[in-house]
């Protein structure tokens, strides 16, 4: 018997959780769960995953503009009212949330709908990240605190991506219980990675992304991957890429993604004088050539969870340098990559300039990056994890009932 999922999304913008949703939803459907995936619009200057890629992948969409990434009282309320009524006409077997607003507005309209109909689905929640550090100031912060602790007491489960990010939440911020998380590594469509890395070519996308006919194979290219964003820190990227070129004047920098700020970005750009060394690619939606044709990718956040950025590199063989936050130093461990403190331009600088001048070290890094990845995080794994974590939670059906 097929079981419905209704997965729930803030948007789908281009980016792990928007992507993982989707590829989650199809790996599942030979195990038996039909999902319903409902998301609201993206935000200003933010790209959205096209309608291509959902017929692709065979996902069915609902769209539910409310559920923006915004906080918005009044659209808020109103994505609340219409969740409600999805899940009372949808009446899944399992709510599964992804993201911050609309794992809370979800959870509360699963709940609300379970009062209302006496059916009470399995609710699971996903964090990709978390919103308790880099995005709001401590009044908000704590208040958000106090609504995701509340709604963890009805959560049957709560899946993170890595171990460092149960310990996260469970410790430091005192979510729920350790027993309550559920470790389900993030898992992606990593054919076309893995093949620009066996090809071994260099076709130079990322060459003509940043506007140059040819620039030498021999010119070493950093990458920078992700949205322009102030969690993302795009600028510390600008600022470590000054000092790189001060040690070799002939590298040249790139940055894929758009955001709010672009703007700043390029300021930045101009006055450090960079106008010839970095350029700003804007959205790539085939980033596998991309990938093979970089020396270094380069990730700068103040807060992640698993940035797709850096399993995308590792199966295409790009060495990766990045700031030690959430759970990308459990992605980095045993050598699969080079850790910095976040923040600090200088520590990024030496150890892109390090790797980019020992050959050697950069490929033995890159090879056992993507044996991990090739054996951790492809779709038939992610599939098997979460299928499993929903047979435990439906066996236990029965407690799930309202009385």
């Amino acid at each position: 018997m097929s079981r419905r999922v209704l997965r729930l999304i803030a948007r789908l913008n281009v980016g792990g959780p928007a992507q993982h949703v989707v590829w989650l939803a199809r790996s599942l459907a030979p195990r038996g769960y039909s999902t319903l995936l409902a998301a609201g619009d993206v935000g200003r200057g933010e790209e959205e995953l096209s309608r291509e890629f959902l017929a692709r992948w065979g996902v069915r969409f609902r769209r539910i503009r409310e559920l923006g990434r915004e906080i918005r009282p009044l659209a808020d309320f109103m994505a609340f009212l219409r969740l409600l009524s999805l899940c009372l006409r949808y009446r899944p077997d399992i709510v599964h949330t992804h993201t911050a607003k609309a794992g809370a507005l979800g959870r509360a309209a699963a709940l609300a709908g379970a009062l209302l109909s006496g059916r009470r689905p399995a609710i699971v929640h996903t964090y990709h990240g978390h919103v308790f550090e880099g995005y709001f100031g401590r009044a908000k912060t704590i208040f958000y605190l106090a609504v995701e602790r509340t709604l963890a007491r009805f959560s049957d489960a709560l899946v993170v991506l890595s171990q460092l990010q149960a310990k996260d939440l469970a410790g430091t911020y005192r979510i729920a219980p350790p027993e309550k998380f559920r470790i389900v590594p993030l898992g992606l469509d990593l054919a076309p990675f893995l093949a620009a890395r066996v090809s071994e070519k260099r076709r130079g996308e990322a060459r003509r992304a940043f506007g140059i006919a040819q620039i030498p194979p021999e010119t070493p290219l950093v990458g920078w991957v992700g949205r322009l964003a102030p969690v993302k820190r795009p600028e510390l990227f600008v600022e470590a890429a000054a000092r790189i070129r001060e040690r070799l004047p002939g590298a040249r920098f790139v940055l894929v993604g758009e955001g709010e700020l672009r703007s700043r970005v390029e300021r930045a750009i101009r006055e450090r004088g960079l106008q010839d060394s970095v350029r700003l690619a804007g959205t790539v939606r085939d980033l596998a050539p991309l990938y093979a044709d970089l020396d270094v990718l380069a990730l700068t956040s103040a807060n992640e969870g698993t940035p797709l950025a850096i399993l995308e590199a590792f199966a295409a063989g790009v060495p990766v340098v990045a700031t030690a936050v959430g759970g990308v130093p459990d992605l980095l461990a045993g050598e699969r990559g080079v850790l910095v403190p976040p923040g600090d331009a200088a520590a990024l600088a030496d150890a892109v300039s390090a790797l980019l001048g020992d050959a050697a070290r950069a490929r033995a890094i890159s090879e056992r990056a993507r044996d991990y990845v090739a054996r951790e995080h492809d779709l038939s794994s992610l599939a098997e994890r979460t299928g499993i974590l929903y047979a435990e939670i439906l066996e236990r059906k029965g407690i799930l009932e309202w009385k």
